[in-house]
């Protein structure tokens, strides 16, 4: 039996749902209107659905983005998905949102780089991970000034391609990173993670799951 998945990203101003079947993307649909999540997500949810000639009842599991990023669309995004979980008896996986946005990056990755999702923290601040050209997790997610990250990129002697919201911050250290304008913030990058862990059973609480906030 195929694995459905309904995905959700809610972390950014971006709001972003797809859904696959395995490793096929059979309908993505996204608005970049900010502040505008509570609105348009069951609207993407039922067009994605629409386009997929998928239903509710043909779905396997929820997934959703769970951070770090803005508090109101993670909110947003945790909400709906528990709701569509807990209404059709689905199981709920999360996804870490840094992790999907490093997968979005690997067809651009360079031997010798890091790869360096980085969301806007405000201030000068981001919040970040480093991954290898596989986009798997060298370092835990944190928050860090700008000066703080190429710093570390200094001690780890390498560089980085840097990429999500924010990345204008990175524009005096282009001796350490390559600033890439690619979107990376997508649903379809959650596909990949949810499939894995949805085989392992890595389910999430649906009663006490909660997201992770920026800061």
């Amino acid at each position: 039996m195929s694995t459905i998945l309904l995905c959700i990203e809610t972390a950014t101003p971006v709001c972003s749902v797809c859904i696959s079947e395995e490793q096929t993307i059979l309908a993505k649909v996204e608005s970049v209107e900010p502040n505008n999540h509570a609105k348009i997500l069951a609207v993407l949810i039922q067009k994605a659905l629409l386009l997929a000639q998928k239903k509710i009842a043909d779905l396997t599991s929820i997934c959703v983005s769970e951070g770090p990023g803005s508090y109101t669309g993670l909110r947003i995004g945790f909400a709906t998905a528990k709701g569509i979980c807990y209404a059709a008896n689905l199981p709920l996986i999360l996804v870490p949102t840094l992790q999907a946005m490093a997968i979005g990056m690997k067809p651009n990755a360079k031997d010798g780089f890091v790869l360096c999702p980085v969301l806007d923290a405000r201030r000068n601040d981001v919040y970040f991970s480093f991954f290898n050209t596989n986009a798997e997790e060298i370092t835990p997610h944190n928050c860090k000034s700008v000066d703080e990250v190429n710093g570390l990129l200094l001690q780890m002697q390498s560089k980085a391609i840097v990429a999500g919201t924010g990345t204008n911050k990175f524009e005096m250290f282009l001796d350490s990173v390559i600033i890439s304008n690619e979107n990376v913030i997508d649903a379809q990058n959650i596909v990949s993670i949810g499939l894995e862990k949805f085989k392992n059973n890595q389910f999430a609480d649906l009663a006490y799951s909660e997201p992770v906030y920026r800061k």
